[in-house]
């Protein structure tokens, strides 16, 4: 009935129906997730960088 919910099920599972990413593949994905990981942190600190600025002119020192 659950023979997929065993130990073997799930080892069958993983081996024959799951595509796993070619090494190739994985560090495509790889570069292209820290590369917008960078792109988002230079982003939100130069956002948080001109928000101070406005607030120091606005005289709301924060």
């Amino acid at each position: 009935m659950l023979e997929w919910f065993s130990i073997a099920g799930i080892s069958k599972e993983v081996k024959s129906r799951i595509r796993w990413p070619k090494p190739k593949e994985m560090t495509k994905y790889s570069t292209t997730v820290f590369t917008f990981i960078v792109l988002f942190m230079i982003y939100f600190v130069g956002a948080d960088f001109v928000v101070a600025i406005l607030l120091r002119l606005l005289g709301i020192v924060a």
